[in-house]
C-alpha cells in the first residue's frame, strides 16, 4: 500500500518557513535595537563610557568625573593650565588646547613657541612666547586674533578684549603696548624701569603698572597708573602718571585690580603680592595695608582671588610649612600646615582656601580653620577651579571633581 507523504512535506515546508520568518524577525529586531541605540547615543553614552575600566572609589574617596575624563596630556612636555569661564585652557610645549567643563574640546592648535606662557581673565585667555614675538588672544575657546611684534615679549595680560604686551625696547628696558579687542594699538608706554606686571582698571580706561628698580643696592617696586586718554607729558614729552605709589622693598610677583564701590562711584583696589611683602592700595595708589612677611622659610606658592590671598612658605629646617591668609577686609592670619602641601588656591569669601597635598585637598576657612578634606584617588601636581569643578593635573592626564559644597 502506498504511503501519502504530501501532508508531511507540506508540514516540513511550513516549519521551515516559520524558522526563516523567525530568523528574519530576530535579525530585524536586532537591527532596530542597534539603530535606536545609535540614534540615542548622545543621551546614554556619556553615562556608560568607560564603565568597564573605571575604578570604583574607595570608602571616603571622591569619585572622579565620567564622560570625557580623564583627558590625555603629552607626558614628555611641560603643561600649563588656566581656567576661564565655562572651561579651561591647556598650553603644552607644542600645542594650545581649550576644553569645556565637560571635557569637550573647543580648540586644538599647534604652536612654535620656544618658551610658552599663558594668562587668563574670565572667558578669555592669551598665549605668548617669552623672549619671542608672537601672542594669540582667545575668547570662549576661539581665536580672536594673533599678533607678531617687532620686539621680544616679556609678558602679556588680557581683560575684556584689551591686551597689554610688555616687550624689551630698543632703547628702554620695557615697553608696554595696549591693544583693543580688534588688535589695534590704543596706548604705549616706554619705561626706564623693568615692568613686572600690569592690571587694567575697572572700566578698562587705564592701566596700573608695577615697576622694578634698585635703591641702595636693593630691589624696590612702585606702582604707577596711566589713563589711555588723559595722559599728561613733561617738557621732554615723557608721559606723566596720573597716580604713583610709594616705594616697596620687594619684587612684585603679581598685581591685581579689584573693582570697588566708593559711595556712588566705582573705583579700584590694588593687591600687590611681592616676594617680601603684601600691600593693598587705593585707586589713587595710597597705601591701605602693608604686611611684611615674618614667616619662616621662603615663599613657595601663592594664590589671589579678588582681595583674598593665600601664601605658602616652606621651611627646610622644619617638618611644617606656614600659610599666610588675607581676607577682603585686609585681616591676616598665619597658620601652621603640613610640609607636604604643595600649592594653594584662594576662592570666594564663603569657601576659603584649598590646599593640595598627596592624596587630598584640605579646605581652610579664611580665618585659618581646617574645615574639611577632599580625598583624591591618586597623586596630582596641581589643580585649577572652573565653575563648580576642580580640575586635577596629573602625569599625562587631567581629571575633574565636583567642587564639594
Amino acid at each position: 500500500m502506498a504511503i501519502d507523504i504530501s501532508n508531511r512535506i507540506k508540514k516540513n515546508k511550513i516549519d521551515k518557513l516559520k524558522k526563516v520568518f523567525f530568523r528574519v524577525f530576530v535579525l530585524f529586531s536586532i537591527a532596530a535595537a542597534v539603530f535606536i541605540l545609535i540614534y540615542t547615543r548622545d543621551a546614554w553614552y556619556p553615562e556608560m563610557e568607560g564603565i568597564l575600566t573605571r575604578v570604583p572609589a574607595l570608602p571616603g574617596q571622591q569619585s572622579l568625573a565620567e564622560g570625557n575624563f580623564p583627558l590625555a596630556l603629552p607626558e614628555a612636555e611641560t603643561v600649563r593650565t588656566r581656567a576661564f569661564d565655562g572651561g579651561f585652557a591647556v598650553l603644552s610645549d607644542t600645542k594650545t588646547a581649550a576644553y569645556g567643563t565637560n571635557g569637550n574640546e573647543l580648540l586644538s592648535a599647534s604652536h612654535n613657541y620656544a618658551n610658552p606662557a599663558i594668562s587668563a581673565y574670565e572667558n578669555e585667555f592669551v598665549t605668548y612666547d617669552i623672549g619671542g614675538k608672537n601672542f594669540s588672544l582667545y575668547r570662549k575657546g576661539k581665536l580672536r586674533y594673533e599678533k607678531t611684534l617687532a620686539e621680544q615679549i616679556l609678558l602679556v595680560r588680557v581683560k575684556n578684549g584689551i591686551c597689554g604686551a610688555v616687550t624689551i625696547g630698543a632703547k628702554h628696558p620695557a615697553v608696554l603696548t595696549v591693544y583693543d579687542n580688534t588688535g589695534r594699538e590704543i596706548f604705549s608706554f616706554r619705561s626706564t624701569s623693568r615692568i613686572t606686571d600690569i592690571a587694567f582698571n575697572h572700566d578698562d580706561s587705564g592701566v596700573f603698572i608695577s615697576l622694578l628698580s634698585s635703591k641702595s643696592g636693593d630691589l624696590v617696586s612702585r606702582v604707577v597708573y596711566y589713563s589711555f586718554t588723559e595722559t599728561g607729558k613733561d617738557e621732554n614729552g615723557t608721559a606723566i602718571p596720573a597716580f604713583e605709589s610709594e616705594t616697596f622693598g620687594t619684587l612684585t610677583l603679581s598685581l591685581t585690580a579689584v573693582p570697588a564701590k566708593t559711595g556712588e562711584e566705582m573705583s579700584d583696589l590694588l593687591l600687590l603680592v611681592g616676594d617680601r611683602e603684601l600691600a593693598v592700595l587705593s585707586s589713587e595708589l595710597k597705601l591701605l595695608k602693608q604686611v611684611v612677611y615674618n614667616e619662616p622659610g621662603t615663599l613657595k606658592n601663592y594664590s589671589v582671588n579678588g582681595l583674598n590671598a593665600a601664601l605658602l612658605f616652606s621651611d627646610e629646617l622644619s617638618n611644617s610649612s606656614t600659610m599666610l591668609i588675607m581676607d577682603s577686609d585686609y585681616m591676616t592670619k598665619s597658620v601652621t600646615i603640613p610640609s607636604n602641601i604643595r600649592m594653594l588656591k584662594a576662592t570666594a569669601d564663603d569657601y576659603g582656601i584649598l590646599a593640595l597635598s598627596d592624596g587630598k585637598i584640605d579646605r581652610f576657612s579664611l580665618s585659618g580653620i581646617d574645615i574639611s578634606d577632599i580625598p583624591l584617588p591618586g597623586s596630582y601636581s596641581s589643580f585649577i577651579i572652573s565653575g563648580d569643578y576642580i580640575f586635577l593635573l596629573g602625569y599625562g592626564e587631567i581629571n575633574r571633581l565636583d567642587l564639594p559644597a
